[in-house]
């Protein structure tokens, strides 16, 4: 089995990959303050 054959580590990549984004969002937003 190939990672892009499972589903569930699709999911945990795409949720690692939006939790990051908000990470960088905040980075963002204290470094205007």
């Amino acid at each position: 089995m190939t990672l892009s054959e499972s589903p569930l580590l699709d999911s945990f990549e795409e949720y690692h990959i939006e939790s990051l984004h908000t990470m960088l969002a905040y980075a963002d937003v204290h470094r205007a303050l």
